[in-house]
């Protein structure tokens, strides 16, 4: 089992799920009541798509670390801040040092793929107790998991990534 070694964190993550669903369901139910369920669930999509950015530093040292050099051996010049941020990481706006040509950087969000992985293993574990005990639903929720598994797992691989970039 990939994180059986790593029990703490499996149990605190369980928890954490838990807590904010049940707080979640219970906010909704309320809100339900209130017939304010509508205006919450937008700003709940607002929330998300403003999602706050990871230190620059910490970004740029991450890039140098996978480049094994400097940031000034690749790039001439790259954006103080990223130009987009979402939650799995975001991206810089760079011009590469020797043809001058415009790119985009995208950097991870750190400890994002053992956060995913952890999540994914503990979704895993209820999509299998559902096969089995929910006669209700006839899908192979494992099937269905491990797809969205892969795509986010295709979204984290920044080499299929590609974005269009303003030149100016």
């Amino acid at each position: 089992m990939l994180f059986g070694g790593k029990l703490n964190k499996v149990i605190r993550r369980t928890l954490e799920i838990l807590i904010s669903l049940g707080s979640f369901g219970l906010k909704l139910l309320v809100d339900q009541r209130n017939d304010v369920i509508d205006e919450n669930l937008e700003e709940l999509s607002e929330l998300q798509d403003a999602l706050p950015t990871f230190p620059d530093a910490e970004a740029f040292s991450c890039i140098e670390r996978e480049l094994e050099l400097p940031l000034n051996s690749f790039f001439s010049c790259i954006s103080p801040s990223p130009i987009v941020a979402a939650s799995l990481g975001q991206v810089y706006k760079a011009h590469l040092k020797y043809s001058g040509q415009v790119v985009v950087v995208k950097v991870q969000r750190p400890g994002i793929e053992e956060a995913i992985g952890l999540d994914f293993y503990l979704i895993r574990g209820l999509g299998f107790f559902i096969n089995k005990y929910v006669d209700v639903i006839t899908t192979d929720v494992i099937a269905l998991i491990d797809e969205f598994a892969h795509r986010v797992y295709q979204e984290l691989n920044c080499v299929q990534v590609s974005l269009p970039i303003d030149n100016h």
